[in-house]
């Protein structure tokens, strides 16, 4: 099985997840995490395949924006409308 994972690009919102996707992996489900490069080492190194973002966006976030949930929505909307087609 496939599994897709996305999360903001910061340690609290992916260290959280790895454990579940070390898991996945480890059970023999492909795992893929799209994250920014910052965080492609601690993904590989649990056996997960990473990808960018696929909206530029997200690489070069300004954090600023996080302080508003609507903008937090809708970033997520446009990168899994993209990730899964």
């Amino acid at each position: 099985m496939k599994f897709i994972f996305q999360t903001m690009p910061a340690y609290g919102h992916l260290n959280p997840m790895l454990g579940v996707a070390k898991e996945l992996v480890q059970k023999g489900h492909q795992v893929i995490i799209y994250n920014t490069t910052d965080f492609e080492k601690k993904i590989t190194d649990i056996g997960a395949e990473f990808r960018k973002p696929p909206i530029k966006i997200i690489e070069n976030l300004d954090f600023r924006i996080l302080h508003n949930a609507v903008h937090i929505a809708e970033l997520s909307l446009q990168a899994t409308e993209i990730m899964t087609n």
